[in-house]
């Protein structure tokens, strides 16, 4: 009984704050557990589907519409902030407004990227780009089409995740994407037969699912949960553009550092050595991906809750978090290695086939694992106080190296020399990222 009470204690006690994150963490770890279980799934039914080369040039592709991210021009990661801030002041006029100008602007540009792509999609042999065999050409030119579209598109639609988890939801925004796999991994169940080898549709179906599920859930949460801050044409205020834009370009730096640094390794892979070659380091990525995935959970509710603790002056809070996330980051060090020795052994066992990755790809993998819970801890910190500087510097430096290191490395080292080159573009903020957060604290030591 003694145990019991204390447990509830820990889950149920402490600042009003913490407890809210206690309960998202709760919630992503059921709802992300699933997740992680449905993708799972998802990879080798989608590599049955499409053999080793053309799940690669898959892969590769939706690596490379992850980029169009960037054209947001950090407004999403801006309307988080101040839309956080707002209602941590109660604020829900100035909060709708923020979310009417922001979907105005997110809207105005993705109808600029589509006219925009109209041409070069024309005019581009693709089947050149992603270093595939004339024969998929075709298919290839289609497939970047009606993706890159659909993908633009959801640009627009994923404004309602960023809402939910700036409103201290981030388990309902988890939700969505959960319910988006789901519909994905039916939809390949049911139709396996048609589209068996069909890289069209099964690219057709990972975008369109995602958008419809979008789309939904905009109209469930915005008549609902959200309803007081709704997006209206009419809240539109031209000068809180300037706000979000001028937040939202530093978070621009960042995100297309990011996005260079993260996304463009497969199309490095494809062209420096073969379609195929992704293969293995996708499924490497994803396997360590799993506990990267898992403390994401712990840290997600926690970039809004900084953002309020910054408003409100609640320094030691703050202080007190970053050092129970720092002191987690030993039992994640010890399962990554675990990992790494289990990799021949479990791989095989989950694909259902036996799949070549090299001693250099996992230990590079592992070493990546680490970095990036390690950056993520003080990412999200100096994120929600809206203190990027260290970042744009960072990310900048890590960007500029990142392709031709990564390049290099790939002709002597393999796809671990790809992942290598990652793990040291992204050294840098590890290494500053930390300083500026611990200096952040020692400033405000007295104050608490």
């Amino acid at each position: 009984m003694a145990f019991i009470e204390n447990l509830k204690l820990k889950l149920l006690g402490g600042h009003e704050r913490s407890l809210k994150a206690k309960k998202n963490i709760i919630g992503l770890f059921f709802v992300k557990g699933y997740s992680i279980i449905i993708n799972l799934a998802l990879i080798p039914l989608t590599l049955h589907f499409l053999d080793d080369y053309k799940y690669g040039v898959w892969i590769t592709l939706f690596n490379l519409l992850s980029m169009i991210q960037i054209f947001d021009i950090g407004i999403g990661n801006g309307l988080r902030n101040k839309f956080s801030e707002a209602i941590a002041k109660n604020d829900f006029i100035t909060a709708q407004i923020y979310v009417s100008t922001g979907y105005v602007i997110m809207v105005a540009i993705t109808l600029l990227l589509i006219v925009l792509f109209i041409i070069p999609w024309l005019v581009i042999d693709w089947s050149y780009i992603f270093n595939v065999d004339k024969s998929l050409a075709n298919d290839i030119s289609f497939l970047v089409g009606i993706t890159f579209v659909l993908t633009a598109i959801q640009f627009s639609l994923k404004l309602i995740t960023t809402l939910l988890t700036a409103s201290h939801k981030p388990a309902i925004s988890a939700v969505i994407f959960a319910i988006s796999n789901t519909v994905i991994l039916l939809l390949f169940l049911g139709f396996k037969s048609k589209i068996n080898e069909n890289i069209v549709a099964i690219g057709t179906i990972y975008s369109a699912v995602p958008l419809a599920i979008l789309l939904a859930s905009s109209l469930i949460f915005f008549n609902g949960k959200l309803k007081k801050v709704k997006p209206k044409f009419s809240a539109f205020k031209k000068e809180k553009v300037k706000d979000l834009f001028n937040l939202g370009m530093q978070f621009f730096v960042i995100q297309i550092a990011v996005l260079v640094i993260f996304q463009t390794d497969s199309l490095i892979i494809s062209h420096t050595l073969s379609p195929k070659e992704v293969t293995p380091y996708n499924i490497a990525f994803r396997y360590f991906g799993i506990i990267t995935m898992l403390f994401g959970i712990v840290m997600t509710p926690f970039w809004s809750a900084f953002t309020e603790a910054h408003v409100k002056g609640d320094f030691s809070w703050i202080k007190t978090i970053i050092i129970k996330q720092l002191k987690l980051l030993i039992p994640a060090v010890i399962i990554i290695v675990i990992m790494l020795f289990l990799a021949n052994l479990i791989i095989p066992i989950w694909l259902g086939k036996d799949i070549n990755l090299s001693w250099t790809l996992l230990i590079g993998m592992a070493i990546f694992s680490v970095i990036s819970i390690w950056n993520n801890i003080f990412s999200f910190f100096l994120n929600g106080i809206s203190n990027t500087k260290t970042q744009i510097i960072t990310s900048v430096i890590g960007t500029i190296i990142n392709i031709p290191l990564s390049v290099y490395l790939a002709t002597y080292l393999g796809t671990g020399g790809v992942i290598l080159a990652t793990v040291i573009s992204l050294s840098f903020f590890a290494v500053f990222g930390a300083l500026e957060t611990f200096k952040y604290l020692k400033q405000h030591e007295s104050i608490s």
